[in-house]
């Protein structure tokens, strides 16, 4: 790509998909998703700002299985903060990184001791 610098890496030189190629690919696919990331804020403003070295794409935690299998012939990586790889095999449900609950400026002590026995029980019923 004209302008961005092609990254060696583990794997050999990485080239990034064009945004064309990326939204034909799930665009494929039964489940929500959307284009993230420096091409998100160009597509509503309705103009480019830059090159891109990679194209963004989100998708709800409840999809990841589908979308993996949608990519199941793609050597896939997950970027870990702050910009790790590691491999994401098929069959492989990713997990979230943190876990951050806001709450209005209302909310009081007892408010959030309740939050915490409810994912606290939530968490249980899950995982047993």
């Amino acid at each position: 790509m004209p302008g961005v610098e092609t990254p060696e890496t583990p794997w050999g030189c990485w080239e990034p998909a064009p945004l064309e190629e990326v939204v034909a690919l799930f665009g494929a696919s039964t489940v929500p998703w959307w284009v993230s990331g420096g091409y998100a804020i160009e597509l509503a403003v309705g103009r480019p700002f830059r090159e891109h070295g990679d194209v963004d794409v989100s998708v709800l935690r409840r999809d990841h299985l589908a979308v993996r299998r949608l990519l199941a012939g793609w050597d896939c990586h997950v970027a870990d903060p702050p910009g790790t790889l590691r491999p994401w095999p098929v069959g492989i449900l990713l997990t979230p990184f943190h876990n951050m609950a806001l709450m209005c400026p209302d909310t009081t002590r007892a408010d959030v001791d309740r939050h915490g026995v409810l994912f606290r029980e939530a968490v249980e019923e899950l995982v047993g």
